[in-house]
């Protein structure tokens, strides 16, 4: 699988990326006082989304379901945790669209499935996680070795005043047979002068969250080369949030029946979105957005650099999405 998708992954295995998508409190995982004090975490996804149609695609419409779980398994106050992580993803698509080159038929069903482990310790040295997930991005999930890929993060947070940390990342997601895909170093320096601001600054990713009045959030998410997520989100009346934001992001799968196994069917789209974010209780919470995607495009490669092969431009079009998140 390409860079960008890779590193778009070990991000994730961070929790970085919710800064900008809104989704719980993403700083958690690097964070000292919440170790031991982690629930379980479910989160349920829906979305629709469809192209006004360009040549050749002729229109593509695709409906996608997540369903993630963060489970405890151990945990030791103030010292240890270790978390189980679940997440099945897939996208039904609605197109009659072939690949160009090759000529085969585009896949109506692609899956993400993986499940793994997360776990943080708080040394002497300062707090230390790793992550380990297994997971098949694929229209045929584990039916093959080459389909299945490892993602794991290590990561070390050095303190280095009650405001600046530094944050070393190692991470590899690629084949598990290790071949091909070297590990992928990172370094952050962070700084958190309080509640109002955090801010993290270095490669492959930088961000930043700003609170300047109490009901006003500003965040920015930013994974090179080409990895963008912005929000901004107003809580106008107790429970309830409204926001607005910009992505520029990109999804990969392993299509079963390609010639090259390290091609991956990959789609790349910019966003305009706006929604509500509904408090339901202080452990469930429901957000409703709509938007507009634009320069979009499948391609079927080996990195960004082959967007070429096998290319299926897609028409500019909406998408809608629900999600509900239940912690425990």
């Amino acid at each position: 699988m390409h860079t960008v998708t890779r590193m778009t992954l070990l991000a994730a295995l961070l929790g970085l990326t919710g800064l900008a998508a809104g989704q719980g409190a993403p700083m958690d995982w690097l964070r000292v006082d919440t170790l031991g004090r982690r629930g379980a975490e479910l989160e349920i996804d829906s979305e629709y989304a469809c192209s006004q149609g360009t040549d050749p695609s002729g229109g593509m419409g695709w409906w996608q379901g997540e369903v993630g779980l963060s489970m405890p398994l151990l945990q030791r106050e103030d010292r240890h945790d270790l978390s189980l992580a679940l997440q099945v993803e897939q996208m039904t698509l609605d197109s009659s669209v072939r690949l160009p080159q090759v000529g085969a038929p585009f896949p109506d069903h692609l899956w993400d499935v993986g499940t793994g482990l997360v776990g943080r310790t708080d040394t002497e040295w300062g707090l230390m996680g790793l992550s380990a997930i297994v997971h098949s991005p694929s229209d045929r999930p584990f039916e093959q070795a080459e389909d299945v890929e490892l993602a794991a993060l290590a990561f070390w947070r050095i303190e280095q005043s009650d405001e600046l940390a530094w944050l070393v990342m190692l991470g590899y997601d690629g084949p598990i047979r290790f071949d091909n895909d070297p590990p992928l170093p990172g370094a952050a320096l962070m700084y958190t002068p309080g509640r109002q601001l955090q801010l993290g600054a270095g490669v492959p990713l930088s961000w930043v969250v700003w609170r300047p009045i109490e009901t006003v959030t500003l965040s920015g998410f930013y994974l090179l080369p080409r990895t963008i997520a912005t929000r901004a989100a107003w809580q106008c009346a107790g429970p309830v949030t409204l926001f607005a934001g910009f992505s520029w992001d990109n999804r990969a799968y392993y299509r079963h029946d390609r010639a090259d196994d390290e091609d991956a069917l990959t789609l790349y789209e910019k966003r305009l979105a706006a929604g509500v974010e509904w408090a339901l209780s202080e452990h469930i919470s429901l957000e409703a957005q709509v938007g507009f995607a634009f320069d979009r495009f499948w391609f079927e490669g080996e990195d960004y650099d082959d967007r070429g092969d096998d290319r299926i431009d897609l028409g500019d079009g909406p998408f809608t999405a629900l999600t509900l998140r239940v912690s425990f």
